[in-house]
């Protein structure tokens, strides 16, 4: 007992806390208040971003190795951006802060693939972009992401001798049809990351 207690102090000690996650993502913001449940957190933050001054808040979800930012509006959190990345609704009941609403109804955001592989994915995408990392999609031994902050684009994974290695990135996205093509996954997929993901919520995606 007292070797797994000292075992949970030391991974607390080592994981950064929600503050020092969005300075690490965005250098230049900095975050104050912080409200937050089990799964998701919203942190206030100010700064310079793209040349531009920010005054918002960050989405960040909690995941195997800690926290990540997952999104962020100069305007505020909204309900339906806590939604949209699988937040129950009423934690983004307590959480959410903007209340007009603006595009976030109806889009799909949540990742999808099995949760080893995209928290592995999303570790590397960590250390990789100075970004929010959005949406995770996993199919078969391809991953998709979306990033974005100070810019936006795409990344793509692949699974090398049982390793996700990082093979691509670009800014802007591609349309749903394009990913379907280029990676053999059901267009229904990947409109999780295409250009049509704030279309209206798609529907499930197939199992591989």
């Amino acid at each position: 007992m007292i070797v797994l207690a000292l075992t949970a102090a030391l991974v607390a000690q080592s994981t950064p806390s929600i503050p020092e996650v969005v300075q690490n993502t965005f250098p230049t913001l900095r975050a104050t208040a912080v409200r937050s449940s089990q799964s998701f957190a919203v942190a206030q933050a100010s700064g310079i971003l793209e040349s531009y001054h920010f005054h918002g808040e960050v989405l960040l979800e909690r995941f195997s190795f800690g926290w990540q930012v997952i999104d962020l509006d100069i305007h505020g959190i909204s309900h339906c951006m806590l939604t949209s990345h699988g937040a129950p609704g009423a934690v983004a009941s307590r959480l959410a802060s903007q209340r007009f609403e603006l595009s976030y109804c109806g889009i799909d955001q949540r990742d999808y693939g099995a949760q080893n592989d995209i928290d592995s994915v999303r570790r590397l995408a960590q250390s990789e972009y100075d970004e929010a990392v959005s949406s995770v999609i996993v199919w078969k031994d391809v991953a998709v992401i979306n990033w974005w902050g100070a810019g936006g684009g795409m990344g793509t994974y692949h699974r090398v001798s049982g390793a996700w290695k990082h093979t691509g990135s670009g800014g802007g996205c591609l349309p749903a049809a394009t990913i379907s093509e280029m990676y053999g996954m059901p267009v229904s997929l990947a409109r999780h990351v295409g250009c049509e993901k704030d279309s209206v919520t798609p529907a499930p995606a197939p199992s591989p």
